[in-house]
């Protein structure tokens, strides 16, 4: 906060020089980096990485059963998350029962009403296998699958 103006004034020009853009150097960088092949196959590495995170995250879920419980989702052709639908009626917005008993079981997930204009529907959550791999993943979607299990 600043309400000397001259020295506003001053901090602005200086910072419209730093955030204007990239710089020179990171362009010329970035245009050697994805003019080589070497991109492509950083590319399909960082592909297949996250398409086996993604068939373990099936794999799981369809393991715990969570579709005899009413859940519906399509394995990802891409991205870093899964869209879940629960039940009808079910609430998982903050503070939902189901979001607390989440919470208990040490499992995060976004709920979808947040990532929906107007907020509906309330029984969607997403979840991300971004970050955990192997063993930590599996234990994870098994608790979320485990909680969601129990609100059919």
């Amino acid at each position: 906060i600043c309400n000397h103006r001259e020295w506003l004034d001053n901090m602005l020009f200086a910072k419209g020089h730093q955030d204007f853009g990239s710089s020179n150097f990171v362009q010329a960088l970035l245009e050697h980096v994805v003019s080589t092949e070497a991109y492509e196959v950083h590319v399909a590495k960082v592909r297949a990485h996250y398409q086996a995170k993604a068939a373990q995250v099936h794999a799981i879920l369809e393991a715990e059963h969570l579709a005899d419980a009413g859940w519906q989702w399509d394995p990802p052709s891409g991205g870093l998350y899964f869209w879940l639908t629960g039940p009808r009626g079910l609430d998982t917005s903050i503070g939902s029962e189901f979001c607390e008993a989440c919470l208990v079981n040490k499992v995060l997930y976004v709920p979808g009403d947040l990532c929906l204009a107007g907020g509906n529907p309330r029984n969607c959550i997403r979840l991300s296998y971004g970050v955990l791999s192997g063993d930590k993943l599996d234990d994870a979607v098994r608790r979320i699958a485990q909680t969601a299990g129990k609100f059919s």
